[in-house]
């Protein structure tokens, strides 16, 4: 059995898995320009050498994200469930959708930008490709009313990028002071900080998976954990967990509608920057 790499603690018990990502986190380099920074703080106990492992993991981000903004992220150590390598924990607040695309076309500078944004309905609300809800919990059905589809759920660091408000939370006490993100790694395997020369038998690549849950504290999560996980106990408006990079989530099905894919099942999903029309990489189902 492989250990899953991470599980998002809260109210979302979410499993979080590298399938949700692959191929989009670090997909092309950012301009020269890039300047994310972070604010690392480490809680005690946490090794020098994990420290220096996890800044290298920071910086491979800053070098690819060009959003003027400090993140703020407490690090460290922790036993964690069986098979969880990492866990992340990330603060969250919630815009209206009209808001959040507002936002969006305000923050655009690049043509890939303008195409994304225009993809999304102008108004006060999606239309979402939705399934297993107490409506109907064995078909997909498009919703277009309701809190479900005109509620945007971004990660601190997502609004901080669009310039929204932010929330402050020292996450169940988990952060040093107050932070946007918390991220643990499990005592109970064995990590190599050191890539530049392999990586240990029986070891686990500590940067490559920093870098991967540094990526949840950023945004890179899908709220469709949420509808899975609740799958046929709850009302379509219950799922408030629209994500930003839920967004861009699509299938044949949901581009036939004009509507974004929120289905738990197994047709494949895409990352779309125009509604399928043209698909850059694959979504976990």
């Amino acid at each position: 059995v492989m250990p899953h790499f991470s599980r998002r603690p809260g109210r979302r018990a979410a499993l979080l898995t590298a399938s949700v990502i692959a191929g989009t986190a670090l997909a092309a380099p950012a301009p020269a320009s890039a300047n994310l920074m972070f604010n690392l703080s480490y809680l005690a106990g946490t090794p020098a050498a994990a420290q220096n492992a996890f800044a290298a993991a920071a910086s491979a981000w800053s070098a690819m994200l060009a959003d003027n903004v400090t993140v703020n992220l407490t690090v460290g150590t922790a036993a964690l469930g069986p098979n969880i390598l990492a866990s992340t924990g990330a603060v969250d607040v919630t815009t209206s959708y009209s808001t959040f695309r507002a936002a969006l076309a305000a923050d655009a500078t690049s043509s890939n930008d303008a195409t994304a944004v225009a993809s999304l309905p102008a108004g006060s609300s999606l239309h979402v490709l939705i399934n297993h809800t107490l409506q109907n919990a064995g078909n997909s059905y498009v919703d277009s009313t309701g809190a479900n589809t005109a509620t945007i759920r971004l990660s601190n660091a997502n609004a901080r990028a669009l310039g929204l408000p932010v929330t402050t939370s020292n996450l169940g006490g988990n952060c040093i002071g107050t932070c946007d993100g918390y991220i643990a790694f499990s005592t109970g395997f064995g990590f190599d900080t050191d890539p530049s020369d392999g990586i240990a038998a029986g070891q686990f690549d500590f940067v490559g998976i920093a870098i991967h849950e540094i990526g949840h504290a950023l945004g890179f999560i899908s709220g469709v954990d949420v509808l899975d996980t609740n799958a046929n106990s709850f009302g379509d408006n219950a799922f408030t967990y629209i994500s930003p990079l839920d967004m861009f989530r699509c299938s044949a099905a949901s581009a036939a509608q004009n509507a974004i894919d929120w289905t738990a099942g197994s047709d494949p999903k895409s990352f779309s920057l125009n509604n399928c029309t043209t698909t850059l990489a694959s979504f976990a189902t």
